[in-house]
């Protein structure tokens, strides 16, 4: 209801101009001083596509245009369908007693924190951590936390279908880590909301074990395309290609090597 939710306005902390913003592409940001934080979906990518990811490092850091575009006529039509679906469990979380805060783009971390002093409910919150294995910059986000009678949160996703599931939990096992490294109470694993409305538990134990390993080869990378001359060519690169007709890096380079 109106008086329920609220979405956090007077107080916050503004981002300084090396913070970082919420990234809806998902990708790798530069800030202005220089240092690179990381999404979630970087981490993920090191697993399908080691190559794609060593690309967008080196076209950021370079100032150059980020990845290719990539013809997806369906993808607005899916993102109408998830934003109506999101809206929908949104209004069920809502429903739920205690305070519920709508976490603005544009908040920082620390809002996030003193958020969880009094919401029982945070849609859209987003966070950025030192990730503690890799000591990388992450930026992370979920659908919603909802704490429970243990004053622990449960992280919350809202997905239209089980596609990329692997990648979609890596997300969340991110997420999840953040909480952690920030001293956020949270419970393990997370609760998923499909396009059925049906709310169902997955066990984040072994994301959360991709995701330290994942890091750990992304950090190696980093040091590898800062320290050497490392090719990334599309035949004596050393890193692998998917080849995926959904990675646009990929795309790109097939139609002109091939």
């Amino acid at each position: 209801s109106p008086e329920k939710t609220r979405r956090l306005g007077h107080g916050l902390t503004r981002h300084s101009p090396n913070a970082p913003t919420v990234n809806d592409t998902g990708g790798m940001q530069q800030l202005p001083n220089g240092s690179l934080v990381w999404s979630a979906r970087d981490v993920s990518d090191c697993d399908r596509c080691p190559w794609s990811v060593a690309m967008s490092y080196r076209s950021v850091t370079s100032g150059s245009w980020p990845a290719p575009p990539l013809d997806q006529p369906l993808r607005g039509l899916m993102a109408r369908a998830l934003g109506d679906h999101r809206d929908r469990v949104f209004r069920t979380l809502s429903a739920q007693p205690g305070q519920v805060v709508d976490f603005p783009g544009d908040a920082s971390t620390e809002d996030l924190i003193v958020a969880t002093t009094e919401a029982t409910t945070i849609t859209r919150p987003h966070l950025t951590f030192t990730d503690p294995t890799s000591k990388l910059a992450i930026a992370a986000r979920a659908d919603a936390m909802v704490r429970d009678e243990s004053g622990r949160y449960r992280i919350h996703a809202i997905r239209l279908g089980r596609s990329s599931m692997r990648q979609r939990l890596l997300g969340l096992a991110a997420f999840q880590v953040g909480l952690d490294t920030l001293g956020i109470a949270c419970l393990d694993g997370a609760t998923v909301t499909f396009s059925d409305c049906v709310p169902r538990e997955f066990d984040l134990t072994e994301s959360v074990q991709l995701w330290t390993q994942l890091t750990a080869e992304l950090a190696t990378m980093v040091e590898r395309l800062t320290g050497d001359e490392v090719s990334l060519g599309w035949t004596d690169s050393p890193f692998d290609q998917c080849g995926r007709q959904g990675c646009a890096w990929c795309q790109d380079a097939l139609a002109r090597n091939d």
